[in-house]
């Protein structure tokens, strides 16, 4: 991913209210760093990254201050509470904000979704799916963080 320059950053935070744009949390008192970045999400997959309440009780959740609303398959998404997904793909650690929703969707089998990592979270940790291949390419898993 690109770096993008102080002054373009601090325009976005300022923007934003020293606010995530993605779930309105703010910045200060959180344990994670909020990340600015620049990103066309990819056509007909999820931008943002979903959990169901079953796990969400695992995790670290906090309400939004407004109800966020969001596209899912074909449906109108809302929540007031979003979690700190912390996992490992392949053996490498990750970590992303996630909505939750009642409901994802069912998988190509009919199984429901329980955690679905939308196009931000993937590009952000360097994650590419192969399709034919059923399986992720991690070649651009970033080894070391560098935040700015």
């Amino acid at each position: 991913m690109p770096d993008v320059p102080a002054s373009p950053r601090r325009r976005v935070v300022s923007r934003a209210g020293g606010r995530c744009e993605y779930c309105r949390l703010a910045q200060i008192g959180q344990e994670a760093t909020f990340h600015v970045d620049h990103i066309t999400p990819r056509a007909a997959a999820a931008r943002n990254t979903y959990v169901v309440p079953s796990v969400a009780e695992a995790l670290k959740t906090s309400s939004t201050p407004r109800t966020f609303r969001s596209a899912l398959a074909g449906e109108v998404k809302e929540t007031n509470t979003v979690a700190l997904l912390d996992a490992e793909i392949e053996g490498r650690p990750i970590s992303t904000h996630a909505l939750v929703v009642d409901r994802i969707g069912n998988d190509e089998h009919g199984i429901p979704i329980a955690v679905l990592f939308g196009t931000l979270a993937t590009q952000q940790w360097g994650i590419r799916p192969v399709p034919d291949e059923v399986r992720l390419d991690l070649s651009d898993y970033p080894e070391e963080s560098v935040e700015f």
